[in-house]
Formats: C-alpha cells, structure tokens, sequence
C-alpha cells in the first residue's frame, strides 16, 4: 500500500519508474491499448455528430451526454469502488462498455445510428467508464509507494494522450476508408486487454473483521468525509477552475475544423494526433518541472498555454495553425489537470480513496457538463471562433484567480495508517445496531479555555470525516475546565471503522488538543448505543480509556 509517509513534492522521481511494477506494468499497457479505442471512438462520434448535424447547440450535447451520467453516477461508484471487490467491478465495467461500442458499431455499419441513439449510447459508454474510473485511478495508489503517486499520474497522462495521438490518426484512416462503424467495432475490441490485466491481477485484499459497507451509507460518509475536508474542497475549485475552459476544446473544436476549415476526417485525425503528441511530450517532462517549478506554479504555466492554445484555435484560418493551437491547448491541460489530480490522490486516505475521487470526478463532469452547454450557447450567438477564443481568456484569468489555493503545502500530508486500540464491550451487540453515542471528558486549565475551543475545531472537522453524524462540546457548569466532547455514529461497526480510519496527520490534530489536559488526567470515553425494545433490561453503557481518545 502507498500510504506512507510524505515525501517532498520537489523530489526528482522519473515518469517512468512506476513500470518497474510488473502489475501496475501489464495494467498501464492494456488501458493504453483501450484509451486508443476510446479515442478512435471520439473521433468517430463526432464526425457522426457533425454529419447529422452542424449546429453548435445539437453538437456540443454529445459532450454533455458524456459528462451527464459521471455527473449523476460519480458518488455511487466511488462507493462502489471502496466497499465492493475491486477486480469485479472493474471487469463488469469493461464489458458493459465493450456491449455497448458494439452496437453502436452494427448500428452504424447499419445505417440505423441517429442522434437519439448515438447520445443514449454515448451515455451507456460514459456509465461504464463512470463505474471504472474511480478504481482505475485508484490502483496506482494501492500498488506504487508514495513518491511515485506523480509519476503514475504522468504516466496516466501519457496513456491517454498517446492514445490522443494514435486513436484519431488510426480513426481518420478507418472512417475514410471503411466508416466510422468500424472505429466503433474497434473500440469495442480495446476493452478486452482490460478485462484480461484485471483477471490476471492478483489483489491483495485488506484483512479486515469488519462486515462490508452498505453503498448507501457509504455514500453518506463520503459525502462527511469531503464536506468536512477544507483542503480537498479547496482543491476541488481548482479542478473546476481547469474544466471551464477545457471544455471549450471538446464542445467546439469538430465544428471549428469543419465549418471554419473545412478539414477532411483524415485531417480530422491528424488534429487530434498533434494534441496527443505534444500532451505525451508535456506529461513526459512534468515531474522535472514539477521539480522546479513545484505544484503551484505547473498548475497556473499549464493554464496559460491552455489558453493560449484555445486563442489559436479560435484565429485559426488553416489546418496548420489549428493543430498548433489544439497541440498547446492539449499539452496545457494535460498538465494541469494531471498535477492537481496528483495532488488530490495524495490528500486521500485509503478508506476513503474510491468516494474522494468520485467526488473530483462529480465536481470535473458537472463543471463540464454546465460549460460544455454554455460554450454551446455561446458559441450559437457569436460563432465557434469567438467563443472558444473566450474560453482561452478565461483559461488565464481563472489560473491566476486560483493561485492563492495553494496545493504545495496539501501535497505532504502523511497518510501512514495510524488505527487505534480495538473496542470492547460487555452486552452483546449486533454490528448494524445504532446509533452510537460516544462521549469523551477533557479536563483542561480554565485559564486556557478559549484556547481549547479553538483546538477542538479540527477536532470536530476530524470526527465528522471519520462517520459522526452529529457532534458537539459542551462546558461543565458547576467544574470549571471540565467539558464533554460527544459524538454520534450511525452504527457500532461504523464506530469500530473510525477506528481503523486514523493517519498520522489525524494524530497531529488530536496531539494539539491532548495537550491541554491538566498533568495526570486523561480522556475518559463512554460509549452508549441505542436502547431498542430488544434491549430491554440491559445495561447499554460501557466506560474505559480510550486509545488515542476515540
């Protein structure tokens, strides 16, 4: 596992180290090969979209029929991903994907494929990839040390642009030659080199006696965990901050090439090979200029040469100055995305690792979503030039104005797992019984109250992203110093889950607040569950010192 200590962000570690992996390996090349079919499938789409339609606002809802289901469907799936195995889910996606690139080949190769269908379809496909991508990006945290976590996401970032280059070069030749049928056959091929890496993983899976979360309630602490997590909200503007204006380049640029240029669909293909190019080029080299430039500053450089890309491509008047501009908008936010991404792999605790991702996903395809229709709407009022020449500007601004969101700092958090002492208790209880009612003493100087408070505050923001429903700290009237911390969980195996959930950065949080507790004294915790009727007669309340003051 990779949750280890952090180290500095400043470190030299090469892109390609992480293939030292022989697992991480074989995974990597077989979703390659897949992000090729999916990228021959991109261009396929949209010249089936452009050939039934050339309006901007038809056009640019493919985009939206892409980023709709993430949108809807992010939160389950990261559930999903934390609580069910890993591999199966992975697999099931991959097939759900391969059946529907299929039929949208024979539709095609039929003369049957319309609008209607190519956009349910499109949807089927964004359902598939919404359900695997939380696990797929979650896997090089599970198999990669820490300090190769960047250098995976460079690598993810070659993966994809490689397959940016070689998919609509390859998907220009086929639909010229056969159809864009074929490109989606194709596509529907790539999706096997998946399915078999992950049948041939063998997953280490972590030893645990607790029972499986419910996906709803797996949800819901998800749903805690980031709402309560300032850092990873922070970084989550930022992520919003890139797709605004990213957007704009696969909204508009189909209907750029071909209304404004006029490309052919090998033209068509090149455009999307000089992006890839050039992306592979940038993602090669982000770590060196991660190391000299750090996150802060990578993130706003990828911003302004997204910009300045999405410029070119809103002047462009010929196909060379249109695959200038597209290769710069490509190599632009593949490196701000990769690097804030990066970064937010590194904020996330194991247990949580499958729901904080779906929530960056959650927030990138809503932000898509919303601008992909926006750029459309615009782009129908004063033309698909001048609108993605806006979409540059705002590439620049939105850079600059989320610069004091600092991502340096939240890039060392260590993660070391810290769990605390194992929980006892008298009366039988079934794990699904709840709520629970945690109660904990601080005894503390009462000169130094107001100080306390204010240490309890992270207090409250950690029990909150570890499952407490509720939380609150009350001050003793009549003993002066004396307060109670409480907290509620929704079930006793929830309860026993915060206890498996602590990290080292958690301990420094709590270390601050223990500090105040007078010479000798020490955390008394309480725990009370739930008197249900079958619990009649007994005595519901246990007492002990806590371990580590859970």
């Amino acid at each position: 596992m990779s949750d280890t200590s952090a180290t500095d962000s400043r470190t030299v570690v090469s892109a390609w180290s992480p293939l030292r992996n022989p697992v991480y390996r074989n995974l990597w090349f077989a979703g390659l090969l897949s992000n090729v079919g999916s990228a021959m499938h991109g261009v396929g789409a949209a010249w089936v979209v452009t050939s039934l339609s050339r309006s901007p606002s038809t056009v640019s809802l493919l985009a939206a029929a892409t980023a709709l289901p993430s949108f809807l469907l992010a939160l389950p799936a990261g559930a999903l991903a934390d609580v069910l195995d890993r591999r199966r889910l992975l697999i099931t996606a991959q097939v759900l994907m391969l059946g529907v690139a299929l039929a949208l080949g024979v539709l095609e190769l039929g003369g049957s494929l319309t609008l209607l269908l190519l956009f349910l379809l499109t949807m089927g496909l964004s359902v598939g990839g919404t359900l695997q991508m939380p696990n797929w990006v979650a896997l090089a945290p599970e198999l990669l040390p820490r300090s190769e976590l960047a250098s995976a996401g460079a690598l993810n970032a070659i993966s994809m642009n490689l397959a940016g280059a070689l998919g609509p070069a390859l998907g220009g030749l086929v639909i010229a030659s056969t159809g864009a049928g074929w490109v989606f056959i194709v596509n529907a091929v790539s999706f096997l080199a998946v399915i078999v890496a992950v049948y041939r993983w063998k997953r280490n899976v972590p030893d645990t006696t607790l029972p499986a979360e419910h996906v709803a309630a797996a949800v819901r602490t998800g749903v805690r965990y980031v709402s309560n997590q300032v850092g990873l909200l922070l970084l989550l503007v930022r992520v919003s901050a890139i797709a605004i204006p990213a957007t704009a380049l696969a909204a508009l640029l189909p209907l750029v090439a071909r209304n404004e240029i006029g490309v052919s669909a090998g033209e068509y293909g090149l455009i999307g090979a000089a992006m890839g190019v050039t992306a592979v080029g940038a993602a090669t080299i982000l770590p060196r200029l991660r190391a000299v430039l750090g996150v802060d500053r990578l993130v706003l450089l990828g911003a302004c040469v997204l910009g300045l890309g999405l410029v070119l491509v809103g002047t462009a008047t010929n196909l060379a100055m249109l695959m200038v501009g597209a290769a710069l908008s490509g190599a632009g936010q593949i490196t701000a995305f990769s690097t804030v991404f990066s970064v937010i792999q590194s904020v996330l605790p194991g247990w949580v690792r499958g729901r904080g991702l779906a929530t960056a996903m959650l927030v990138f395809q809503g932000t898509s979503l919303a601008a992909a229709l926006g750029w459309g709407a615009v782009a129908s009022g004063v033309g698909s030039g001048t609108a993605v020449i806006s979409a540059g500007i705002a590439a620049v601004v939105l850079g600059v104005v989320t610069l004091p969101i600092r991502l340096a700092s939240r890039a060392e958090l260590d993660l070391t797992p810290m769990p605390l002492g194992a929980l006892h208790h008298v009366i039988p209880i079934d794990p699904d019984e709840g709520p629970v009612l945690v109660s904990l003493q601080w005894r503390i100087d009462p000169e130094r109250r107001d100080e306390f408070i204010a240490a309890m505050r992270p207090i409250r923001r950690l029990r909150r992203r570890d499952g407490a429903m509720q939380w609150g700290l009350f001050e003793d009237v009549e003993e002066p110093g004396t307060f109670i911390e409480q907290f509620t969980v929704s079930t006793w195996s929830e309860h026993e889950r915060q206890h498996e959930r602590p990290t080292a950065a958690d301990a420094e949080i709590t270390t601050t607040a223990v500090q105040f507790l007078l010479p000798g004294a020490s955390l008394q915790a309480s725990h009370r569950i739930a008197a249900h009727l079958k619990r009649r007669g007994r005595a519901a309340n246990h007492s002990r010192p806590p371990a580590g003051g859970r």
